[in-house]
């Protein structure tokens, strides 16, 4: 299949320039963010099972998140939830052309980090977007294991012989199901060291390792933040969580997503935490019923 279509632009963030990628010409109907340690392209899979479905090109805007892709790194380190709703709501804010003034409002879609990001954001701006979808996450695997795993994949070890070995360690991890899967998106997210190693792109992976530890007040206070976000953005417009078979959200995870906030649909489907990896045909599939739902 050939590659889509895009065009590349930056745009003022916060803090950063951050690089964005504008698919079809019609008005935006989703608003992609990527996962901790992923870049915008993580989408293609998942944009081009959407052009299947409905046989046309989907007219959508894909981020590369601050310190991620082709964006640029904040000086701060500081790649939080919260800071990176600030960031994409000014760069939506101060996009070229006309977001969210015209009849069609954009879906935003979040997965993993850019899951709980879409939260926040969709908790502050919910009059600018049709519903909003989460994929694999939930505010209460913030800051327990599940994500620490996570972390420890993209900084535990940054400095790879080969790019196979970098793909081995992404499936050790539960990223992907196959080499197969993983090998387009390690590529073009990792470069070649004048030593002749390999290394990731982003940010996550060179900041210096932080020996401060938050405590569990600290990280009970984000979570019951970012659970009020979520809470808020249910109220206001339509909201789904979509979770992974083999992801990062246990069956008790889910269960407490379902009691914090009753307002958002829940749904699960076969693959690991990356679906757009793993599953990108169902993925696209549940995008596109519920862009039609809230239509």
């Amino acid at each position: 299949m050939s590659n889509l279509s895009y065009r590349r632009s930056y745009v003022d963030s916060v803090a950063t320039k951050v690089s964005t990628l504008r698919f079809g010409t019609g008005p935006i109907e989703y608003v992609f963010l990527h996962g901790a340690g992923l870049y915008g392209l993580a989408w293609e899979g998942t944009l081009k099972s959407l052009n299947k479905i409905t046989g046309e090109q989907s007219s959508a805007l894909v981020l590369d998140l601050p310190g991620h892709g082709m964006s640029d790194w904040r000086q701060d380190g500081d790649y939080s939830p919260a800071t990176l709703a600030a960031d994409v709501i000014a760069v939506l804010q101060n996009f070229p052309g006309d977001i969210f003034n015209g009849d069609t409002k954009p879906l935003l879609i979040g997965h993993s980090l850019g899951g709980l990001t879409a939260a926040k954001i969709a908790a502050q701006q919910p009059d600018c977007f049709a519903g909003v979808l989460i994929i694999d996450i939930t505010p209460g695997v913030y800051g327990t294991p599940a994500t620490s795993s996570i972390l420890e994949f993209i900084t535990g070890k940054t400095v790879f012989d080969s790019r196979a070995e970098m793909i081995e360690r992404a499936i050790a991890f539960g990223l992907g199901p196959t080499a197969a899967s993983l090998e387009g998106g390690v590529t073009r997210n990792s470069r070649k060291r004048p030593d002749g190693k390999y290394e990731w792109r982003h940010h996550l992976a060179h900041l210096p390792p932080s020996n401060e530890q938050k405590s569990e007040a600290a990280i009970a206070e984000l979570r019951d933040d970012l659970w009020q976000a979520l809470t808020k953005a249910s109220e206001q417009l339509p909201t789904r969580m979509l979770l992974a078979s083999n992801g990062m959200v246990s069956d008790a995870a889910a269960k407490t997503a379902r009691e914090i906030t009753p307002r958002v649909t829940l749904a699960t489907i076969a693959g690991t935490h990356n679906l757009h990896d793993s599953n990108p045909e169902q993925l696209a599939n549940e995008i596109h019923r519920f862009r039609v739902a809230v239509r």
